[in-house]
């Protein structure tokens, strides 16, 4: 099963999600594919089942359609078709049948409408070419008809992107299980890893979220398998009901364990939300159970034995997308406890352990990093930033501040020694003990410091004028 998926964008969905770059999935897979292994045998050991549907467009952009149709048809011959358009119900013109009017209810759309057209036979001239009102109406309801059509596949899946997608949508609806900001956001990886849980819905066409092709669900329904009792649980659809798609999901469900265990088609459907509730609990609360929480939703379970109906229990704990070891605990969180504490690392921005965390400057890091980028000063205690830090006299490194205020620089030898251990030479110049007895001497006569270059004849313990008057003195006596 870890074969058949693409690691690369789940891991791209993921990041998205969570503006978070250092993952570790691998835990979630695993548990993933443990999880859903019955249902992958099921499914003929593939990741989806899928059925080609005639569909029709969302209801908003069947709403600009017949809008468009009205601005581009509006004449007084038409203006009874017109207003009566404007009222109708969309079922009406999904199945082109009339339901709105009693006396002509299951008549034919079309026919109906045309029989509103004022003054029939009266000439109009569309681009050169002239028709009959009638005719040109009902050429034009034909288009209208037509391109509220499509064609759309249905697919039942048990692929981890369509768990993580299952409320990302091109056609602007969402649920609380939206991966990027739902309240129960973990509810995703809760659906997962469970052993029941498939994602149903219909996509037309691809669409980019971020940056990345997805599958543009324009219906879908969580699909509850259970393959020990041969039964199946249908909740909530999204954005709205559509029974010819959610029947046919039934079908496509009631097949595949018809064919599994070679039963005939005999499955057996049941529509109320009191017996299907006693056929399901949950795990924990990452996911929100529409069934159980969500008053007269629409659902629907099937079963081949009413002695072996559905056992199902919804969700499981799953891995930290981050450390891959602890197991997530809140549904708006897609990390553990201790990652999701949102500590990232100053310098690689990966999530820390708060037990590990490093500070500086009020800044967090990593202990690598940490440990890459800054130093211990012995000298008061502390770490500092590694290129804060000079080498004294002994090798030894001491930060910039210590150095400031305990070091001195040697003028001679250039290297900074204790400033305690500095001597001061002339014109208010400092230097380390073995430097300055190199370069001055002290007279033993007046106690005054003198550099030794100034002196001749090997003369070293006086200076020149105390010289002069000690060799007076010699010769006096």
């Amino acid at each position: 099963m870890l074969t058949l998926i693409n690691r690369q964008k789940i891991e791209s969905i993921i990041r998205e999600a969570t503006n978070e770059s250092d993952l570790y999935i691998a835990p979630l897979l695993e548990q993933w594919a443990d999880a859903k292994k019955p249902l992958f045998e099921l499914f003929g050991n593939s990741l989806t089942m899928q059925k080609t549907l005639d569909d029709t467009l969302t209801d908003n952009e069947i709403i600009q359609k017949i809008n468009s149709f009205i601005y581009t048809n509006n004449n007084p011959d038409l203006k009874p078709v017109i207003d009566h358009l404007s009222k109708l119900y969309l079922e009406e013109l999904k199945n082109n049948s009339v339901i709105s009017d009693a006396t002509a209810k299951g008549m034919k759309l079309s026919k109906y409408l045309g029989k509103l057209v004022l003054n029939p036979n009266n000439p109009i001239t569309v681009n050169g070419k002239e028709y009959k009102q009638k005719e040109y109406f009902d050429i034009q309801f034909s288009i209208l008809l037509q391109s509220i059509k499509v064609k759309s596949t249905l697919i039942i899946s048990i692929d981890p992107i369509d768990y993580l997608t299952m409320s990302i949508s091109g056609q602007n609806w969402q649920s609380c299980h939206n991966i990027e900001d739902g309240c129960h956001r973990a509810g995703t990886l809760s659906y997962m890893t469970d052993n029941h849980t498939a994602i149903a819905y219909t996509a037309t066409k691809d669409f980019t979220w971020n940056g990345i092709p997805l599958s543009n669900k324009t219906w879908r329904q969580a699909v509850y398998i259970d393959t020990n009792n041969n039964s199946a649980i249908f909740s909530r659809q999204y954005p709205n009901v559509n029974e010819v798609t959610a029947k046919n999901t039934r079908k496509l469900i009631g097949n595949a364990i018809s064919a599994k265990n070679n039963f005939p088609n005999t499955w057996k459907v049941n529509r109320d939300q009191d017996d299907i509730q006693e056929q399901i609990n949950d795990n924990n609360d990452l996911h929100y159970n529409d069934i159980l929480k969500y008053s007269g939703v629409e659902c629907s379970m099937i079963y081949f034995d009413k002695d072996s109906l559905p056992d199902i229990t919804l969700g499981n704990n799953p891995y930290c997308l981050c450390c891959g070891n602890l197991y997530i605990t809140d549904s708006h969180e897609l990390f553990c406890d201790n990652c999701s504490t949102g500590i990232t690392c100053t310098c690689c921005d990966g999530r820390i352990d708060p037990d590990e965390v490093q500070y500086y400057d009020g800044e967090a890091y990593c202990q690598d990093c940490f440990n890459d980028n800054f130093s211990y000063c012995e000298e008061c205690d502390s770490y500092e930033p590694s290129d804060n830090f000079t080498q004294t006299h002994n090798g030894d490194y001491v930060c910039n501040n210590c150095l400031y205020n305990n070091y001195t620089y040697c003028e001679e030898c250039e290297e900074y020694y204790p400033s305690e251990d500095m001597q001061e030479g002339t014109n208010y110049t400092e230097y380390c003990p073995n430097c300055f007895d190199e370069l001055y001497f002290e007279c033993e006569e007046c106690g005054d410091i003198f550099k030794r270059d100034i002196h001749k004849d090997g003369h070293d313990r006086y200076c020149e004028e105390c010289q002069e008057i000690l060799d007076a003195e010699e010769e006096a006596v």
